[in-house]
């Protein structure tokens, strides 16, 4: 690379983008102008349940859920886009989803041989069944 390029490392990048279309069209792409480099860092299943905690804590629940969505298909086996999305089915009273996504979350942990989360999934669905 030529000392006259920048290098810009983007870290975060999920308190940058706002919608899926942005979301799509920012990775992996690469940026290049006279002066600078600068690189977008794919967003991960991890940054996606992160922004949709944070967007359901203010209480944008229909976001939270379309972010942990996307992070499910993102990683199917990423148990904790499960556990908060059935939080937040929850909370918005779609008990059967909720339930649903805490049995996925539950399966996974176990596998995980995550067995204190996975007993956290199974309580949230004790308490929906009562």
């Amino acid at each position: 690379m030529k000392p006259i390029y920048q290098v810009l490392s983007v870290i975060g990048l999920t308190a940058i983008l706002t919608s899926q279309t942005s979301l799509s069209k920012a990775q992996n792409e690469l940026i290049v102008s006279p002066n600078q480099v600068l690189y977008i860092a794919r967003i991960n299943a991890k940054d996606l349940v992160n922004r949709a905690v944070m967007k359901a804590q203010s209480g944008d629940n229909q976001g939270a859920i379309e972010d942990l969505t996307e992070a499910i298909k993102m990683e199917s086996k990423y148990a904790p886009a499960y556990h908060y999305r059935g939080i937040v089915r929850s909370a918005i009273g779609d008990k059967s989803g909720a339930i649903v996504d805490f049995q996925s979350a539950a399966n996974l942990f176990q596998q995980q041989g995550k067995m204190d989360d996975y007993q956290l999934a199974m309580n949230a669905i004790l308490y929906l069944q009562r």
